[in-house]
């Protein structure tokens, strides 16, 4: 690298400006940028554990700016934030720059928030990536079969005489978790948004069938919506660690053929 690159490199680094946060706002992190990407987290595992660092890297790294919201930290936070969660998500993202296109991305619960935000604010999304999204469509029940899972996983848990911190633990994660998705993830997606889509789902997802991802794609009714099974991938595609597909996807959506800073 010469000097004068290692020196273009310096206007991206010194123009960033790292917003205030609170119990949704995780990161928020301004570039001199027209796209923002937005992370959305799953539910029930701290956000640093769902590999959230390796897009906010990403979106660093290609000079755009991000935002990162922790649903896990905000849904616990307040009993009653239940019934805000999507509102106080909209009242974020209408706070941004109205010039920016925005790249949702998001595991779980992030997945289907990403989904729903698009179909809200269609003009203003540029791209969407869910990973195992918790949509539950009228084609395919499965948040049933998703709390027998829980069960199951608990009487195991019971039957190893595991620590009963750990036990209690899991039994209130099963509570809040099916819960959630009772209240959240059956409410109708509207067919508003027809841009890019990409649906990632592991092929061994104990937790949301595999089964679920074709039926979240004919309900979003967007010819723009492609599909990708991970071999032997879990609910969490821990075999993909560092999200290497899905920030193939991220570059494609926006545009670029490689990172600013390479």
């Amino acid at each position: 690298m010469t000097f004068f690159e290692f020196y273009a490199r310096i206007p991206v680094i010194m123009s960033r400006k790292y917003n205030p946060t609170d119990s949704l706002i995780y990161k928020n992190i301004d570039l001199d940028s027209d796209k923002r990407i937005v992370f959305l987290s799953g539910y029930g595992i701290e956000i640093c554990k769902q590999r959230e660092g390796f897009v906010r890297r990403f979106a660093l790294n290609s000079g755009v700016s991000y935002l990162a919201l922790d649903y896990t930290k905000y849904l616990e936070s307040d009993p009653k934030n239940m019934d805000t969660v999507f509102t106080k998500t909209m009242e974020i993202l209408s706070n941004l720059s109205p010039k920016e296109r925005l790249f949702l991305c998001g595991p779980c619960f992030g997945g289907m928030m990403a989904l729903r935000t698009a179909s809200k604010i269609p003009e203003r999304v540029g791209g969407v990536i869910a990973i195992a999204p918790a949509y539950e469509t009228p084609a395919f029940s499965w948040i049933e079969k998703a709390d027998q899972f829980l069960e199951r996983r608990i009487s195991r848990l019971e039957r190893k005489s595991v620590d009963k911190k750990m036990i209690q633990k899991m039994i209130a994660f099963r509570q809040v978790v099916i819960d959630v998705f009772k209240r959240h993830a059956r409410e109708k997606i509207e067919s508003t948004y027809q841009g890019p889509v990409a649906l990632f789902h592991g092929q061994k997802d104990n937790l949301i069938p595999v089964e679920n991802l074709e039926h979240v794609q004919a309900d979003l009714k967007n010819p723009n919506t492609f599909s990708h099974i991970i071999p032997n991938g879990s609910h969490t595609l821990s075999n993909d660690f560092e999200m290497q597909a899905q920030i193939r996807v991220l570059k494609e959506q926006l545009g670029y053929t490689k990172s600013i800073l390479s």
